[in-house]
């Protein structure tokens, strides 16, 4: 006979209290069936569901379903009849609540507490000097004196922070990572850990606009040496502003693997005595000098192994023993190594050239002697290059062709003041283009690169498979002058940017529509510069089936005369004062109400107006609202106010 099928026949004989935490069973030399929670003390998370049976010691025996389950009070634990308890509410101070499991009439119970299981933050953030931190005391949510006592913990990444006995965290070096808190039952609660560095505080650091990072700058430490911080509340630093400005001690720093950006000149006057930089191979996007009026960058390219073939290029070395840190910066030009065939040939592994660093002011005096040295400037066919920073090329009229790799994402104000180019051609990898790019230069006239659908004129021909829109045709407009009503202007499926000042209206003269280069069109003036109501003035800019991903500076400046502007749920770039001084009613970002990635990139002091994002199908009266920082801070419902 089966031990299992005795024990089944004998149990019900035998007599069992209800605070008995075991019942033992032997008979002709059976071993003994264990039946008993383990602790008399169950503790239970509010709306999760715990298997109680995790709680208890069950013989194998005894099958689930021959178990009998109750709770004293249901309002408090509601019990299925496979075990699962579900924590109603919290547990008052005079409350109690018992539960009980039966099998064959004979039964074993405990006390139930309920209350919050879960990390009262989203992020525990420590300096690399503080002792510790308790987790049950200071980071988590219980009604529970004992709860460490029904839980596990574990931290992801023990070389960032580690768990002593007690539950107290300790940091041990900077980074992210996570904790996790495992009830006995089996429910999993996680948060963030940060470990920050206490060099943080010799730095200013101050929010992007999207909130999603920080731009630092302005050391006041003492050290000589210094490795920039990543982090800093759960968020990496991944902007490099003007850390260093008049910093003359600074020997050596170092560029950790977390930054992308560099916004604006962060080795900027009289930073003389650096000599070694450890940058990131990360960097894309440089907008402004690196140095500027400092020496410093001097003592870093002027060796042999950071000149080639008639430039002088910084290297990226940061985790080079990873493989990593293949990329240069072009910084200069190096006269003495330009090669005797006067051609020009960038690094292919050259991801940024940097501000002014081709201009006419950087060239100075030896600007005739460059225009003579080089008859050739070309790009390798299999190129890095990422971004081209301010002024680049401005004032140099030694160039007459501009043809690009198609790995450029960020085109600065590059191209400002420059001659007759016979061939230029902007890749279809571009992301970001700078509000003023072209000022003072009217080559574009000359040259055949561009596509008029319409009203509206892009830049870019058969040979782009992306489109920029441009400027308004000077001969066309979008409503005749006669007539009263609104207009539509619906962009080209293949534009992927709204240019500066392309449907800005001339403040001198508002009833014409202003694109570059002085291009008019003229639009009727409505009879009420800003009906706040149902918002509609004369027309709507549609993005159509394009796939828009910036929108640069002044490209909507004075629209009092625009109503909705549409653009697609693709946008990454939407600098504010593209609308600057405007009366447009609502901004659409398609699928999105609030549009996720939008990463607006002027300054936001200078913008007159309010911005709104909705998607296309909201009712009107809905919207985000973005403060002065460019951060979603409410949803309005103005559906039923004027």
């Amino acid at each position: 006979m089966k031990k299992g099928f005795l024990a089944r026949l004998l149990f019900p004989l035998m007599a069992l209290s209800i605070s008995s935490p075991l019942t033992t069973l032997t008979s002709c030399g059976m071993s003994t069936v264990n039946f008993k929670f383990d602790k008399s003390i169950v503790y239970l998370p509010i709306n999760m569901v715990e298997d109680l049976k995790n709680f208890m010691t069950i013989d194998s025996s005894i099958l689930p379903r021959e178990i009998l389950w109750r709770s004293s009070n249901t309002d408090i634990v509601k019990i299925s009849t496979k075990g699962e308890a579900l924590g109603v509410r919290a547990t008052g101070s005079n409350e109690s609540v018992v539960l009980s499991a039966t099998v064959y009439g004979n039964t074993v119970s405990c006390r139930a507490i309920v209350g919050e299981f879960s990390f009262n933050t989203n992020m525990i953030v420590l300096r690399e000097s503080s002792n510790s931190a308790n987790v049950y005391e200071t980071f988590f949510s219980s009604n529970s004196t004992n709860i460490k006592d029904y839980t596990d913990l574990s931290i992801a990444n023990t070389e960032v922070a580690y768990l002593d006995e007690n539950g107290n965290i300790i940091p041990h070096a900077e980074g992210l990572t996570t904790i996790s808190a495992t009830s006995r039952g089996g429910t999993v609660v996680t948060t963030g850990i940060c470990v920050e560095r206490d060099i943080l505080d010799s730095f200013t650091l101050v929010d992007t606009s999207d909130s999603t990072s920080y731009i630092i700058s302005n050391y006041t430490g003492t050290d000589t040496e210094v490795v920039l911080p990543r982090f800093k509340k759960g968020k990496q630093i991944m902007y490099l502003g003007e850390c260093f400005k008049n910093n003359s001690k600074v020997t050596k720093v170092t560029v950790p693997d977390t930054y992308k950006k560099i916004v604006s000149s962060t080795f900027i006057n009289n930073c003389d005595n650096i000599t070694e930089l450890v940058l990131p191979d990360t960097i894309e996007d440089v907008k402004d000098y690196i140095f500027y009026n400092s020496t410093g960058l001097n003592n870093l390219v002027n060796s042999s192994d950071n000149i080639r073939r008639g430039f002088k290029y910084l290297k990226a070395t940061y985790n080079q023993e990873e493989g990593k840190g293949k990329y240069t910066y072009l910084v200069g030009v190096d006269f003495n190594s330009i090669p005797n065939d006067k051609s020009l040939v960038v690094d292919a592994d050259c991801r940024v050239i940097a501000h002014r660093c081709l201009s006419a002011a950087a060239l100075g005096d030896n600007l005739n002697t460059f225009r003579e040295s080089v008859t050739n400037f070309r790009f390798p066919s299999e190129c890095e290059l990422v971004c081209i920073a301010d002024e680049v090329y401005t004032g140099n009229t030694a160039f007459t062709e501009l043809e690009f790799p198609n790995t450029v994402k960020y085109i600065h104000n590059s191209f400002k003041n420059l001659g007759q180019i016979n061939n230029f051609k902007v890749p279809d990898s571009i992301e970001y283009i700078g509000n003023n790019w072209l000022d003072g230069s009217t080559f574009l006239d000359g040259i055949r690169c561009f596509t008029t659908v319409g009203s509206l004129v892009y830049l870019g021909n058969d040979r782009n498979k992306y489109l920029i829109l441009y400027k308004l045709d000077k001969e066309k407009g979008f409503a005749p002058p006669d007539q009263v009503g609104s207009f539509e202007a619906v962009l080209e499926p293949s534009c992927r940017i709204i240019g500066a000042n392309a449907f800005a209206i001339n403040s001198s003269n508002p009833n014409w529509l202003q694109g570059k280069t002085n291009g008019l069109a003229r639009i009727n003036k409505p009879s009420n510069d800003l009906d706040k109501t149902n918002r509609l003035f004369t027309g709507t800019i549609s993005a159509g089936e394009s796939s828009i991903v910036c929108v640069c500076g002044n490209a909507f400046k004075n629209c009092r005369y625009i109503s909705n502007i549409i653009l697609s749920a693709f946008v990454k770039y939407f600098d504010i004062e593209g609308i600057s001084s405007s009366g447009i009613g609502r901004i659409f970002c398609e699928s999105s109400a609030q549009p996720v990635g939008v990463n607006v990139s002027a300054d936001t002091s200078t913008a007159s107006s309010t911005l709104y994002f909705l998607s296309e199908n909201d009712k009107p009266g809905n919207y985000w609202h973005y403060d002065s920082t460019m951060v979603a801070r409410a949803w309005v419902d103005e559906t039923s106010s004027s």
